[in-house]
């Protein structure tokens, strides 16, 4: 769940801004459409906490599997349901809906929630790669740059392409940054939790998250990156 324990890694989390309305509406709204075996999604455990909503949105898939009958040998189709479980958290103090899903899940997310919502707006974060920098140097914690991805880079003249590039200090991080501008389109990071606990963290331009490491400290490094995103945001 949102503020629980990141149950295993890789996890992504896709984080939107958001305009929705105030607590009590949206709670009402989510409960009020409910999931139930026979509709084709809804929401579960859904609880408001302070400053925040969290929730999950359970949707129906439908596949159809061939199998042949060990009776007839005929090829016959069964129908398949599946549902596809979206753990979300709405951050009304700082306009975020962070979605614990892959790309996908969070269209569908996105999509569920402007039917039931009145007045629900989202938009991609867009972020400046070169305030993430600029935060994390005031952050508290220790923070160094490791990877770069670099788009549309040209090493030669008529040649161009994308580029990851592991970098070994901040200096040089903040260098490439500066010199391709707009053109960097994702950023990890190592973040000193605690002397013995260092966790890995990347972060696209359009505010999809990647943890890269198993945490005890999940609690402690949530918040940290909601801090740090809505900086970016606010100094943007």
């Amino acid at each position: 769940m949102p503020d629980g324990e990141i149950a295993e890694t890789p996890a992504t989390i896709n984080v939107s801004r958001i305009e929705c309305p105030p607590q009590e509406a949206l709670v009402s709204k989510l409960r009020s459409n409910s999931y139930s075996e026979n509709s084709t999604f809804g929401f579960r455990q859904v609880r408001r906490n302070e400053g925040s909503v969290e929730g999950v949105l359970i949707s129906n898939s439908y596949t159809s599997i061939t199998r042949i009958d060990p009776e007839t040998g005929e090829p016959t189709e069964d129908n398949v349901t599946t549902a596809d479980r979206v753990p979300f958290r709405i951050d009304l103090q700082n306009g975020f809906l962070e979605g614990y899903t892959d790309r996908d899940g969070n269209s569908e997310l996105l999509n569920r929630l402007g039917q039931v919502v009145p007045q629900f707006v989202s938009q991609s974060l867009n972020l400046d790669i070169d305030q993430i920098l600029e935060v994390s140097r005031r952050s508290p914690h220790e923070i160094d740059v490791s990877a770069l991805r670099i788009n549309n880079i040209s090493p030669e003249p008529q040649t161009s392409g994308n580029c990851y590039l592991e970098t070994y200090t901040n200096q040089v991080a903040s260098e490439l940054v500066s010199r391709y501008e707009g053109d960097v389109s994702y950023i990890c990071l190592n973040i000193n939790l605690a002397p013995d606990e260092e966790v890995t963290v990347g972060i696209y331009r359009s505010g999809s998250v990647r943890l890269f490491s198993n945490s005890s400290r999940d609690s402690e490094l949530l918040p940290l990156i909601r801090d740090l995103l809505s900086e970016v945001v606010a100094d943007a």
